[in-house]
């Protein structure tokens, strides 16, 4: 006879069992891929907005660090003050989910510099007439690869925070840079900003310092006050991979302030731009030039 094989029995207690696995690992996926490609990106874009609010803070308290050894040493007549300015490098990540967006900060001295700005005019002491030139640039720097958010760079140059990124840039806070009207007399205020130091980068996460000193500072006035007197026009002139702010800037600002009294230029070479106003009647200008040291602060290991 042939062998008799067993009987098999069906089991529900093992079908249930695996389909109640299959459903719980069909709701974790569910839910995983939910926070995958809704609220991790939306988390994300928030975060990178953030930080870039906050870099536009911090680039703020330099530029106000800056100013105030200016304003000290104008005071005092001389600087003695280190001051520090954290940067934030990177946007904060999500846990397990998404990985927090590193950033580029870099200092790029006046020497080499393709940011620069130039004051040019002659003035007049009794019979003798003299011309003056004044060149200031450099600039300090956070590129920021947002991966959610639109990617930005945030700039200290030539006194002012530009805020750049691709469909356009701007303005945001603007330089030491006035006209006034007196009595029928023209004012021009200028402060400019001379980075010193090394060319000096980095890129990663975390938050790096910014050292900045006033190694000197040089106030010159052109006016009656001084028994001297311009003559002629000032000329000034702008060049910056930012040009195009720069251009907004001037534009708006010259329009309201010297109507009529002005005009402005702008030509681009290999994504250099070169700004430059001409301004008609100014009868007198304030000159400050100051020279600034900028340096990172040495982080712990």
């Amino acid at each position: 006879m042939g062998k008799i094989l067993p009987f098999r029995t069906w089991n529900d207690e093992g079908v249930a069992s695996t389909v109640g696995t299959i459903m719980a690992l069909m709701v974790f996926l569910s839910f995983l891929s939910l926070m995958t490609n809704s609220y991790v990106p939306v988390w994300m874009e928030d975060n990178e907005s953030n930080h870039v609010n906050v870099v536009e803070n911090q680039f703020g308290t330099l530029k106000w660090s800056v100013d105030n050894q200016i304003l000290g040493s104008q005071i005092t007549g001389h600087s003695d003050v280190v001051m520090y300015t954290p940067i934030t490098l990177s946007a904060a990540g999500v846990p397990v989910f998404a990985s927090p967006t590193a950033g580029a900060l870099q200092i790029i001295p006046e020497s080499g510099s393709l940011s620069s700005m130039s004051i040019s005019f002659n003035y007049s002491t009794g019979s003798n007439t003299y011309s003056v030139t004044e060149r200031s640039g450099g600039n300090v720097a956070l590129y920021m690869p947002n991966r959610y958010f639109v990617q930005q760079t945030i700039i200290y140059e030539n006194g002012a925070i530009i805020v750049n990124q691709s469909d356009g840039e701007v303005v945001r806070a603007s330089p030491d840079f006035k006209l006034e009207t007196q009595a029928g007399n023209l004012t021009m205020i200028l402060t400019q900003i001379s980075i010193q130091g090394n060319n000096q980068s980095v890129a990663g996460f975390g938050t790096r310092g910014l050292n900045t000193n006033l190694i000197y500072c040089d106030f010159q006035e052109y006016s009656n006050k001084t028994n001297s007197e311009v003559t002629g026009a000032v000329t000034l002139t702008i060049t910056s991979p930012y040009g195009q702010a720069w251009e907004k800037f001037m534009t708006a600002y010259l329009s309201q302030k010297a109507p009529g009294l002005y005009t402005l230029t702008t030509t681009e070479s290999n994504g250099v731009y070169t700004v430059t106003a001409t301004i008609q009647s100014v009868s007198s200008i304030i000159n400050n030039h100051a020279y600034v040291e900028v340096s990172m602060a040495e982080s712990v290991s």
